[in-house]
């Protein structure tokens, strides 16, 4: 049998293990076996060549006559064409040295092309796909070229096709390569040296804690002293060689499914010229536990977390505190796979309390002795309760339920908000019942609170998004029903030659939400072709909606264009423009004042990063801006304009004239010394508000005082607010334990 021959037949052999796994994927696939020989790609003694083949005939061979039936392999193999080989008068060169910097002879150097097909299977039966690799590697056999460097380590591969990219590699028992330059591939006219190092091949072999051999195990090593750099190798059926270079080196092995058996490390020397003694690694059981995780049918859940906390304590709360996430040893993710299972290595021998939950809701717990080996423990999810869940009943256009949407639960507060999946159940799927859990805002934040409100949302792929509110004391079914859904086609004149269009994103929003601006990895792979007019977006809940179009900056978004936008069930049409984009140039007082300068639409804050403006000494241009009506800042004073055109102006600004206070707790602490949210400080111990530097060293002082009085402007009329300087810095000082605070902004008192 000729060596294509052997090719060909592995290459079957291998792809027909593949579609076995392939049909397989609801079982658990085992680790991949691998080759005895040893090393692999991920190791430093060795770059794994492709497969050996021979140097190409003169010319490409002629398309050969398709095989009857009953041919055999070789007969396809010879039966197969291939497309025509590349030629010509190019050239890549070389040497080999080793370390010492002296020639290597008798090194065997390999220039392959690249295949000048696509490889992409797509649409392809089994016998297509057999056939086309077989075809495949057959070129690559007689394409390939080969030549041995002579006593002088050099060498040189001619009759190379020119623009062709060659992958180039040295071989040569007892010996690893570094190819110089680090690059994988070459064109004709370059040169690829390799430095030479002393390879020594040390058997390997794993043994299980019964004596047997491991179905597959992995070899990790590194040189002593060197632990950060720790490289892998896998044996097959307990044996296999690692091929390394002279040195001190450390070791170990671990195997099974989860890797739950390792050995001792094992400390070495090799030395060149000397044969290695072989390396048996004994394996035994790591220190763990591991189980699995009882789900009644019905439940919904993402996943599950184990947390392993030291101690084996006593009952913990219904959620999970902060301590204790903080105090955990190890947590595991738990999946919904085929059964919920988890394991969790390495745990020292103690008791340990192990905590399952979901959203900080604690399901179950034991107390597990870990030993030498895994320990066990089994876990449930207790069976659900009606008066812990929120019903829920979608309905369709047509009025029949349905549970093919997605249900989440915001939780909310004053202070504190939480959106998500939730917990959910189905407790009778032929009626189409939800259940969402009442979670509560400190069960899924960590954050108390007196009062707080659900807000319950269903999305459809088919019909749109529908959400309602739920108080805490509802104990009613809640009810959606969709609508026939609304579809908007946007139809932008000139814009798919428009100059920023790949910078543009059009979105359709609820009515004061914000629109989504792709970020710049997202822009630099968006398919122009897609982002082209007319616009397709639904499917929708009928109603009204705002048409948003955002600029994509270097670091931020920009709002160009927000349209309202009616929508009915069916098709919807409308037609938007982008809007001219303006450069605005402000000349300013000094450099200083230009580099602390920002711009304003609205609220929004535009140019937010230094690189989005033009500095040039005390001048800032702002590019790229849509017209309106703007205001420019420094911590001095404000400025309005107008835009609608290329406009440049000199910066005079208003200056502030008393600070407004903000952020006060209702009913808190701060409220109760007098102060309220909206006041206009004005004077501070009869000092009025002009320099706002200066004024800002008067409330520092007041702070400190025992008594101090200041002036605010409360629904225009000046009024004196006395209180103790120093409890208010008391109370700032533990707003994390009483949640409170105030902020001073620089306004305007006729504003």
């Amino acid at each position: 049998m000729n060596k294509a021959v052997h090719v060909a037949l592995g290459l079957v052999l291998g792809l027909l293990a593949g579609l076995a796994i392939g049909v397989a994927v609801t079982q658990r696939a085992p680790a991949p076996a691998v080759a005895d020989a040893l090393p692999q790609d991920n190791q430093p003694h060795a770059e794994t060549p492709p497969p050996v083949e021979t140097s190409p005939p003169e010319a490409a061979p002629a398309r050969a006559k398709e095989p009857a039936a009953d041919s055999s392999l070789a007969d396809i193999i010879a039966a197969a064409d291939t497309l025509p080989l590349p030629k010509g008068d190019g050239v890549i060169s070389g040497a080999v040295r080793t370390q010492a910097g002296e020639p290597l002879a008798g090194v065997t150097i390999s220039a392959t092309p690249n295949y000048p097909e696509d490889r992409s299977w797509s649409g392809m039966d089994t016998e297509a796909r057999i056939r086309e690799q077989i075809r495949y590697e057959k070129w690559r056999e007689l394409a390939r070229r080969k030549v041995v460097t002579g006593a002088d380590g050099n060498y040189r591969i001619e009759g190379l096709a020119l623009k062709t990219d060659y992958s180039v590699w040295a071989e040569l028992d007892g010996w690893r390569f570094e190819r110089t330059p680090h690059r994988n591939h070459f064109q004709a006219g370059m040169e690829a040296s390799f430095t030479a190092r002393v390879s020594i091949k040390v058997p390997v072999e794993v043994r299980l804690p019964d004596g047997s051999a491991p179905r597959q195990a992995e070899v990790r090593f590194h040189k002593a002293g060197a632990e950060n750099s720790v490289f892998t190798n896998r044996t097959r059926n307990g044996k296999g060689e690692i091929g390394l270079e002279p040195g001190d080196w450390v070791a170990s092995a671990k195997a099974g499914d989860d890797w739950e058996y390792e050995s001792e490390s094992v400390t070495f020397k090799l030395a060149a010229g000397q044969a290695p003694p072989a390396l048996v690694f004994q394996l035994k059981g790591r220190s763990g536990l591991q189980g699995k995780v009882s789900v009644p049918a019905g439940y919904r859940f993402e996943s599950l977390e184990v947390v392993v906390l030291p101690g084996d304590g006593i009952e913990p709360p219904p959620h999970l505190t902060a301590n204790m996430l903080e105090s955990k040893v190890a947590d595991v993710a738990v999946w919904p796979r085929e059964e919920w299972s988890f394991q969790v290595m390495d745990l020292a021998p103690a008791t340990y309390h192990v905590v399952l939950h979901y959203g900080n809701r604690v399901l179950d717990w034991r107390n597990v002795t870990v030993g030498g080996e895994l320990a066990a423990c089994e876990l449930a999810v207790p069976p659900a309760r009606a008066e812990d869940y929120i019903a829920v009943r979608v309905y369709d256009p047509d009025g029949e339920a349905t549970d093919a949407v997605e249900v989440y639960l915001a939780v909310s507060s004053e202070h504190y908000s939480y959106s998500g999946w939730g917990e959910q159940y189905r407790p009778e799927p032929d009626s189409k019942l939800i259940w969402l859990r009442r979670a509560t805002l400190e069960e899924l934040t960590g954050e108390r609170a007196e009062q707080w409100a659900y807000t319950i949302t269903v999305k459809s792929k088919k019909y749109g998004q529908l959400s309602q509110p739920y108080a805490t004391t509802d104990r009613h079914e809640l009810v959606f029903r969709f609508q026939q859904p609304a579809h908007l086609t946007v139809t932008v004149p000139g814009y798919n030659e428009h100059a920023l269009r790949e910078r543009l994103t059009w979105s359709v929003v609820e009515v004061g939400k914000e629109g989504r601006s792709l970020d710049r990895w997202e822009r630099e792979r968006l398919d122009p072709n897609e982002n082209t007019s007319p616009l397709k977006y639904g499917p929708f809940v009928p109603g009204r909606y705002e048409l948003v179009l955002m600029l994509a900056m270097k670091h931020s978004k920009r709002e160009l264009l927000r349209q309202p936008v009616d929508l009915a069930g069916g098709e919807n049409a409308v037609s938007a423009d982008v809007p001219g984009l303006y450069a605005l140039t402000v000349r300013c007082r000094t450099e200083s004042e230009a580099r602390n300068i920002t711009l304003k639409r609205g609220t929004a804050r535009y140019a937010t990063w230094e690189d989005e403006v033009v500095r040039d000494g005390a001048v800032s241009k702002f590019l790229e801006l849509p017209g309106g009506e703007y205001r420019l800042e420094t911590s001095a004073g404000t400025m309005a304009l107008d835009l609608s055109a290329d406009k440049e102006v000199d910066f005079a600004p208003r200056v502030y004239d008393c600070l407004v206070i903000s952020g006060i707790k209702p009913r808190g602490l701060i409220e109760g010394l007098g102060l309220c949210n909206g006041d206009k400080l004005i004077a501070v111990d009869g000092n009025p508000c002009e320099d706002l530097k200066l004024f800002r060293a008067h409330l520092d002082v007041s702070m400190g005082k025992d008594s101090t009085s200041w002036t605010v402007l409360r629904n225009g009329v000046p009024t004196e607010v006395a209180f103790s300087g120093k409890q208010l810095t008391e109370i700032l000082k533990n707003r994390s334990e009483n949640k409170e605070d105030f902020d001073l902004d620089r306004g305007y008192r006729d504003e």
